[in-house]
């Protein structure tokens, strides 16, 4: 499960930052497309996206640790960098994107207790 957050700055500004809070992230750049760089070269475009995974996350409350953990770095770059309007924009979605990881949450021990039953019924269907 990915979540797409933006930043609403170039988010490589901010990438080592994310790392170094604990934070794995992989910069929306890595999934554009690459643009002439006017010097005969290529580089990637600029991009306010990161993807942040959620995939290990087994439950709500580790989920709202790990937005936390995001909101706590993008609050410390915004001080610093003078990006408060964009980055608060960001940081306002933070609680959004918390309550959605936790409804995934949710969704996802329906499901494992389907898998449960259903694992039971075929169990019970082979020692008949």
């Amino acid at each position: 499960m990915f979540f797409w957050m933006d930043i609403g700055i170039d988010c490589n500004l901010v990438i080592d930052d994310l790392l170094e809070g604990g934070v794995a992230v992989v910069p929306g750049g890595s999934f554009a497309s690459m643009m002439d760089d006017g010097a005969g070269g290529v580089a990637k475009r600029p991009c306010s996206c990161f993807r942040a995974s959620f995939t290990l996350i087994e439950s709500a409350e580790k989920a709202e640790q790990a937005m936390m953990r995001v909101a706590a770095v993008l609050s410390a770059v915004a001080l610093v960098g003078g990006e408060m309007k964009a980055v608060g924009a960001a940081l306002a979605a933070v609680p959004a994107v918390a309550d959605a990881v936790a409804a995934k949450e949710a969704e996802l021990a329906v499901l494992r207790g389907q898998t449960a039953a259903l694992e039971a019924e075929i169990a019970a269907l082979k020692s008949e």
